[in-house]
């Protein structure tokens, strides 16, 4: 047997685990086999990487639109989608922004700028988008000063928003969360030593379908990068 599963930026912080049944030449089935569930972290390798990303206060991404090189461009209030030295798209951060992989083709993505406004995009190395579809959450997460202040707090976030991140590189975010009296306190990552009991499961279904997909995907990331 050598089935494999190649894991994605979007199983970041989901518990996995393999079944397996195994059928005899003659059809006959035996009984289903369980490993352990675990959780996908990230590497450290990528955390650094990410890290640095962050704290440059921008990221240039050289992709293909439409057959041409084109450059993504993210800061701490933009997405920006660039062609020919010229900015063809300029979108504020906002909750509907997003970055959604192709589940079909390796090196592809599509970002969502607003609602209504979608770009795909794709990468010469497939190797690559992983990390790109992080640096891009974290950029999102820090882009919203609602999720920036539940991960680095309110005087980080409006620093980061200012953009002296982009003037001073040498500074460093720290996992610092702040939250309103009504709100859900709290770590987004998951823990396998401490395995989700159904009604933790279930607050984070919750807050998935409250806040988006996009929300709870770049929250845990950005908290994962910071705070371990």
């Amino acid at each position: 047997i050598n089935a494999e599963y190649m894991g994605t930026a979007d199983d970041l912080n989901y518990f996995i685990k393999c079944e397996m049944i195994i059928i005899r030449s003659d059809g006959s089935q035996g009984a289903k086999l369980e490993s352990m569930s675990r959780v996908v972290y990230l590497s450290d390798e990528y955390k650094d990487a990410l890290r640095k990303s962050i704290c440059d206060g921008v990221v240039e991404i050289v992709v293909t639109l439409n057959q041409k090189e084109g450059t993504v461009v993210l800061d701490n209030k933009n997405i920006k989608i660039e062609e020919n030295d010229s900015t063809r798209l300029k979108t504020p951060w906002n909750f509907n922004s997003g970055l959604l992989l192709d589940k079909n083709k390796p090196s592809d993505f599509v970002i969502r700028l607003t609602k209504t406004k979608e770009v795909t995009c794709s990468l010469k190395k497939s190797s690559t988008r992983d990390m790109v579809a992080l640096c891009f959450r974290c950029y999102m997460a820090l882009g919203n000063t609602e999720i920036a202040t539940k991960v680095i707090g309110l005087e980080q976030a409006n620093a980061w928003k200012s953009g002296k991140f982009k003037k001073a590189s040498s500074l460093n975010l720290r996992y610092q969360p702040e939250f309103k009296e009504n709100e859900d306190k709290g770590s987004l990552i998951n823990n396998e030593m401490h395995p989700l009991s159904p009604v933790e499961i279930t607050t984070q279904n919750i807050s998935a379908l409250r806040d988006g997909l996009f929300y709870w995907k770049s929250r845990s990331v950005l908290e994962m990068v910071l705070s371990t």
